[in-house]
């Protein structure tokens, strides 16, 4: 009989026969059977013919066949990436495995839309010939600019505190981050002066600063 690992090509029984006296080679008359492709395999069932000389035959031999390996490999293609409010989604899935197991399944993502570390991964779960298989990567996420427009002023004294004005906008191009921006100090007398903002950032956006003329 046969133990082999599932390779997608078919296994059967060998043998041989010899003659009663030893030397001749019968082999002809060997019929070996069924052979088996797929896991578990099976039973061949084997026959020899007889001639004038020689008793018919026949018996089995057991063909077990096991699963093969797969392998999962998920690659992450390009890159640096930066927050924008959607979801990252860079990675690339590959199954392969013996007798032309060739998968591109999408890969299964975690923490891929806010700053910092993701993960892309795929679990394989195995078929009739093929067992399961893994794999994980790691990608970053990197914090982004938010959008910052502030204006300095240009007035004429009337007694009034005047400063900048800004909005800040996040990198989703909808988020009003203005809270998190401190416009600097606000002037009376001529001839004013530089107001010195500040950007504070969050989780998702770089910390920023700059300088607007009153």
């Amino acid at each position: 009989g046969a133990t082999v690992v599932y390779d997608g090509a078919a296994h059967g029984a060998t043998g041989t026969a010899t003659s009663a006296d030893g030397v001749t080679d019968l082999s002809g008359l060997l019929n070996l059977g069924d052979s088996f492709t797929d896991v578990p395999g099976g039973t061949a069932n084997w026959t020899f013919a007889g001639d004038a000389n020689h008793i018919a035959a026949n018996g089995t031999a057991e063909i077990e066949i096991g699963k093969a390996p797969s392998v999962t490999a998920v690659t992450i293609n390009g890159g640096p990436f930066t927050y924008s409010g959607a979801a990252v989604t860079p990675a690339t899935v590959s199954v392969t495995g013996a007798g032309g197991l060739n998968l591109t399944p999408a890969a299964v993502y975690a923490n891929n839309v806010n700053a910092g570390t993701a993960t892309a991964s795929y679990s394989y779960a195995g078929d009739a010939n093929h067992e399961p298989s893994a794999d994980s990567k790691d990608f970053g996420i990197g914090k982004a600019s938010a959008t910052i427009a502030v204006a300095g002023a240009t007035v004429v004294y009337d007694g009034a505190a005047h400063g900048a004005t800004g909005t800040a906008t996040g990198a989703d191009g909808v988020t009003d981050l203005t809270a998190l921006l401190n416009l600097g100090d606000s002037f009376t007398d001529v001839p004013g002066g530089t107001a010195s903002w500040t950007f504070a950032g969050d989780a998702n956006h770089i910390a920023a600063n700059g300088t607007a003329e009153i």
